[in-house]
């Protein structure tokens, strides 16, 4: 899988998306995007840039400035499931989630968006997207490592997110990356399809103990 699709995983074309309130299923055309969703949004900051290793472009922060070219990438990444416009304001502007874009000079050529809840120890991956023109770029990888350095910027100890049993691409990327297949939520879905529940430990010591989803 050259990228990841997903959303909350879903059958992943070139998106994937966990269902946090609303139903995700990877998109599966393609590269790896991730959709998952759960519901909540990055802080008003000024956004936050990280260069690319490969010089090809940059990761930062997400704002309500790229919204429509946020909806361009839904479009072509999934068939269904597809964020809207008030979603992405809504995720944008609240401050238990964060959504990191990778730009060129042109164009964001995917994103990832991550939510979190107090007092819990988990970030969860609810969307992940990679424009279907920018596949095997390693986009995806590099959207998934500023996740988990947010993760720990913030205190937490896994990342976690749930896709289909038949995404067996975003299943593979995702163990690619060191995750574990942890368990199955049944009729997760909107469809009564089951999840399989994905976690990656964080930070090392401690208790071993999975934490509830």
């Amino acid at each position: 899988l050259g990228q990841a699709s997903g959303r909350t995983l879903r059958a992943m074309p070139h998106g994937w998306r966990r269902q946090i309130p609303v139903a995700t299923h990877p998109d599966p055309r393609g590269d790896a995007n991730c959709r998952q969703r759960a519901g909540h949004a990055v802080s008003r900051r000024q956004p936050a840039s990280t260069d690319s290793p490969s010089g090809t472009g940059m990761i930062r922060h997400a704002t309500p400035d790229d919204i429509d070219s946020l909806l361009v990438l839904e479009a072509r990444c999934f068939s269904y499931d597809r964020l809207t416009r008030r979603s992405f304001r809504h995720l944008l502007l609240r401050g238990h989630a964060v959504t990191f874009v990778a730009t060129d000079e042109q164009a964001i050529q995917g994103y990832a968006l991550l939510l979190f809840r107090d007092a819990s120890s988990i970030g969860r991956l609810y969307s992940l997207a990679v424009d279907p023109r920018h596949h095997r770029r390693g986009i995806a990888r590099r959207l998934m490592r500023t996740l988990e350095r947010e993760v720990r910027r913030r205190g937490r100890h896994w990342l976690a997110a749930e896709t289909r049993p038949r995404n067996r691409a975003m299943r593979r990327f995702c163990n690619e990356l060191g995750f574990d297949e942890v368990g199955r939520k049944r009729r997760f879905y909107e469809d009564g399809v089951d999840a399989i529940l994905l976690r990656k430990r964080l930070v090392p010591g401690g208790s071993s103990k999975q934490p509830r989803p």
